[in-house]
Parts: C-alpha cells; sequence; structure tokens
C-alpha cells in the first residue's frame, strides 16, 4: 500500500482551451500505470434544484462553482494511500452525473483544472505546479470546437459564455493564479511546448516531460522515481511532506 511519502502530487493548470488536456495525455503516457488524474471539473457543485434553464446561466468560471472542498478531502486521501469516489460532472444537462469514477492512489497523482492554483488549499497539496499559458485566440478556438463536438453545445452559447463569463474569470483568477506555478509552459499558435521557470531555465517541444524523464522517473521503479523528484529543488521550494 502507498503512503504519503511515496506518492507525489502535480498540478497542472492554465485558461480553458490552454492545452491541459493535451499535457495530461502526455504525462499519461509517460507514467502508463503509475499515474492517477484528478479533474477539477468533475466536482462543478450539483444544481439539480434548478432548471435547465437557469443552470446554463450560471457562472461556471469562478471558484465558487466548485465544491473544492470535497477535492481537498479526497485528494488528501489519495495521498494518504486511500482510494476515493470521484464525482462526475454532466456537461450536457449542467450538473453533476449520478456515476462516479474509483480513483486509486499511484506514485504520481496529477489534479488538473483551470483554478486550482486559486486555491491556496489545494495548492498547499501539490508538490509540483505547471501553468500552461496559451494566447486567448487559441484557447477559444479550441474550447469552440471541444464544446460543439463533445460537449453538444450551440456556437451562440459558447461565445456568450465566453464573453460574460470565462473571460472576465480567467483575468480574474486564473491569470493572477500563474504567480503559484513553479513551472510555466508558454504557447502559441503554431509553435512548440516550452517551458520556463523562474530559473530562466528553457528547453524544447513537451519539456516537462523531457525533464521528468531526464530526472529518472519510473527509469528503475516507483521508489527511485520518488526519490528524484522529491531531491530536485524546484523554485517555489513550497512541496508538502
Amino acid at each position: 500500500m502507498l503512503t504519503a511519502k511515496d506518492i507525489f502530487v502535480v498540478g497542472v493548470a492554465g485558461g480553458s482551451g490552454s492545452g491541459k488536456t493535451t499535457l495530461t495525455e502526455n504525462l499519461v503516457q509517460r507514467f502508463s500505470d503509475h499515474i492517477c488524474v484528478v479533474h477539477h471539473d468533475n466536482y462543478y457543485k450539483p444544481h439539480d434544484d434548478l432548471s435547465f434553464e437557469a443552470r446554463t446561466k450560471l457562472n461556471y468560471d469562478c471558484p465558487d462553482a466548485f465544491e473544492t472542498p470535497l477535492l481537498a478531502q479526497q485528494l488528501r486521501q489519495l495521498r494518504q494511500g486511500q482510494p476515493v469516489d470521484c464525482p462526475t460532472y454532466d456537461y450536457a444537462h449542467h450538473t453533476r452525473a449520478k456515476a462516479t469514477v474509483r480513483l486509486v492512489p499511484q506514485p504520481v497523482i496529477l489534479l488538473e483544472g483551470i483554478l486550482i492554483f486559486a486555491e491556496p488549499e489545494l495548492c498547499d497539496l501539490m508538490d509540483l505546479k505547471v501553468f500552461v499559458d496559451t494566447d486567448a485566440d487559441v484557447r477559444l478556438a479550441r474550447r469552440m470546437l471541444r464544446d460543439l463536438e463533445e460537449r453538444g453545445r450551440s456556437v451562440r452559447s459558447v461565445i456568450d459564455q465566453w464573453q460574460d463569463t470565462v473571460k472576465p474569470m480567467h483575468e480574474k483568477y486564473v491569470e493572477p493564479s500563474k504567480g503559484n506555478a513553479d513551472i510555466i509552459i508558454p504557447t502559441a499558435a503554431g509553435t512548440r511546448w516550452r517551458w520556463i521557470s523562474s530559473s530562466g531555465a528553457s528547453s524544447d517541444t513537451f519539456a516537462l516531460t523531457r525533464f521528468l524523464k531526464n530526472a529518472s522517473i519510473f527509469e528503475k521503479n516507483a521508489a527511485g522515481c520518488m526519490h528524484s523528484l522529491r531531491s530536485h529543488t524546484y523554485p517555489s521550494e513550497k512541496r508538502k511532506k
């Protein structure tokens, strides 16, 4: 059974459509069966008491939209080696789904979401915080395609939500939370991913996964992975034991 000293928590944040999912998928490929992914979006508050029309008008891009205390509680359980039943969200109906997903602790726990760095309680539970920084026009285009193709949304509803809540909430909460990151990955349309840290270091595409590989992650075994990660000096020096 894994314990807190065996587990390393990586937070991946960034604006809507920034590329967090792409980075997450690459990390999952890198870590294979040794990673557990937790999505902040699954912790949107349930609104079964409201009509569908009322739910469509809610602000889903501010901290109050999430049941973050539940996420923090379950993240602490995962860090202690305990499995949890994670809620899921129904994007088409704008409320929490009835189904849950069983999450089993792994040596690497990846927490992904737009507002996770805006929550001090969550930041305190992360060992490494990565922010994906992408231009607004690129993020809007990606969000438009995703919501139309995957979530059954209309073009008008996507644009209205972007103008009414996504953009202003990004400027109010997401952008300032970038200051809590240990690593910032700035991206732009037509360019490869690069990363910088407060030390000014930079490298080529998907440098985070390359960095983790160079740190000997899973080169020998999970124990060696944890030793490499925990012995490395990160800019924030805020890792929690």
